[in-house]
């Protein structure tokens, strides 16, 4: 009997095969001043058989998440098992050395240091700190910071292994192949479905300068529910509609009337155990707190009235008819497809999607805004120039 754990998607897309190996333990099973211990984990199993998997042409890249280590594979269907076969093998016997767990941690290093020198994810660091209560994991930089690095070990990093062998495993892929079936098999249970985060104990803001800005730098959020929600496909239309491209209300009110901006961008992004309303952009250091109030003000707008009806087709348009577009290729699939699964979600819900955007009315979205997107809830994090930690930010009125 094969085992259940195994997820085949439809054959026949264009590209080379494709699969995705997820262990549901991720950076939610770390223990507290370790942060960044799944990250270094999945790039030291894949640099132990590196060079097996260079020679066989296979490319192979590791990632982490809260949910999941990730090893996502490319290559043509006749090597594709053999590479599963090698980093199976490597999990299964929890070979990894020392060597490899130094340079893991040193590559981490080395990312960290280049992530904080972007204005964009040091606001998003922390943004997550406000938005999230300080004991979620959430709240933490998910990668670790350059402090946990020094606590992080090859003792520690093979007992994540075991750790992450015993609990649940997912393959996803292109090819059914038996290669990693005896894992697979060993695997026990099916990833638990995650309670939702619970929030931060004030909204902020929190600033930090850097010497290399010339722009301050926004992340706002606000806590909605999560994908499997009967109201998250609204929620993307919504997302669409505030921030979705150049045409959007906020490009259009600070971009194209105010000039206050280059661009700004609003996104849905599901995380573990719920979803956030992303909303990012720069904006001139003069321009900064009228920015904020508008951007607050067409958040208002859009919570007590919704989209108007041409605003509600052009998202639907978008959003549904782009959906062949972003699932042309067996990787994109799989990629998408272990997302799913590595939220508990099913993985049929990626082809049901575009279904349920089509049959949205404006009465649905309308009261969907009307639920989740008040701007009471609305967290901030902002990087600005140096010397200008003093700029006033508000949010709104009395909040």
């Amino acid at each position: 009997m094969r085992p259940g754990n195994l997820v085949v998607v439809p054959a026949g897309r264009r590209g080379p095969a494709a699969a995705c190996l997820l262990l549901h333990t991720g950076a939610a099973g770390e223990r507290a001043g370790r942060e960044g211990l799944a990250r270094v984990t999945a790039s030291a199993v894949l640099d132990g058989v590196r060079p097996q998997l260079a020679d066989l042409g296979a490319t192979v890249t590791a990632t982490s998440s809260l949910s999941s280590m990730r090893f996502a594979f490319t290559a043509s269907a006749a090597v594709l098992p053999r590479a599963l076969a090698l980093v199976g093998d490597a999990i299964a016997g929890t070979r990894v050395s020392d060597p490899a767990v130094a340079r893991a941690v040193e590559r981490r290093r080395t990312e960290i240091a280049l992530e904080d020198a972007v204005p964009r994810r040091r606001a998003l660091t922390l943004l997550n700190a406000t938005l999230f209560h300080p004991s979620e994991r959430h709240s933490r930089p998910i990668g670790g910071t350059v402090t946990t690095m020094s606590a992080i070990t090859p003792r520690s990093v093979r007992s994540f292994v075991a750790q992450a062998r015993q609990g649940p495993i997912t393959l996803v892929t292109s090819v059914d192949s038996a290669a990693m079936d005896g894992l697979l098999s060993a695997a026990s249970g099916r990833p638990a479905e995650a309670p939702a985060p619970r929030l931060g104990l004030h909204l902020g803001p929190h600033v930090a300068d850097n010497p290399a800005s010339t722009q301050v730098t926004y992340a706002l959020a606000l806590l909605l529910p999560g994908r499997r929600h009967s109201d998250w496909s609204a929620l993307t239309v919504l997302a669409h509609v505030l921030g979705g491209g150049l045409a959007s209300r906020l490009n259009v009110a600070l971009r194209d009337r105010r000039g206050a901006a280059y661009g700004l961008t609003a996104a849905c992004l599901p995380i573990r155990g719920a979803g956030i309303l992303l909303i990012e952009g720069s904006v001139a250091p003069g321009r900064a707190r009228e920015a904020l109030d508008e951007i607050v003000e067409i958040l208002t707008d859009l919570h007590r009235y919704g989209p108007t009806p041409a605003e509600l087709a052009t998202a639907v348009r978008y959003l549904a008819g782009g959906a062949p577009i972003r699932l042309e290729t067996a990787e994109q699939v799989v990629a998408e497809t272990a997302s799913l699964v590595a939220e508990g979600l099913p993985p049929a819900l990626l082809w049901s999607e575009p279904e349920a955007l089509t049959a949205l009315d404006m009465a649905t979205v309308t009261r969907t805004a009307g639920r989740h997107l008040s701007p009471h809830g609305l967290h901030l994090g902002a990087v600005v120039p140096t010397g200008l930690t003093d700029v006033a930010f508000r949010l709104a009125g009395d909040r």
